[in-house]
């Protein structure tokens, strides 16, 4: 596997309801990447999150760097699981 930066798109938080009483919150990014020029489009999604969390991932999504991984020989299949840090 290899590694490529990521370039977010467009991410987002949306209040999420699997059931009626339990609320959750739901994480969507679209994203791109580049291997050897050639430009590779993904996507994320977390739909069981609290809400501290998903923003707080959304905000790192934002502004920090973030890397995919990807198979070299097929390089439109990615892996990416993203994580939120945890403050201290």
């Amino acid at each position: 596997m290899c590694s490529s930066d990521l370039k977010l798109d467009h991410a987002c938080v949306t209040e999420y309801r699997p059931s009626d009483t339990e609320i959750t919150y739901r994480l969507d990014a679209w994203f791109h990447y580049t291997v050897e020029g050639k430009i590779y489009d993904g996507s994320y999604m977390n739909e069981d999150m609290r809400l501290d969390d998903a923003k707080r991932l959304l905000k790192r999504l934002n502004h920090e760097p973030v890397m995919i991984t990807y198979n070299p020989s097929k390089p439109a299949e990615y892996y990416y699981e993203p994580r939120a840090r945890k403050s201290a």
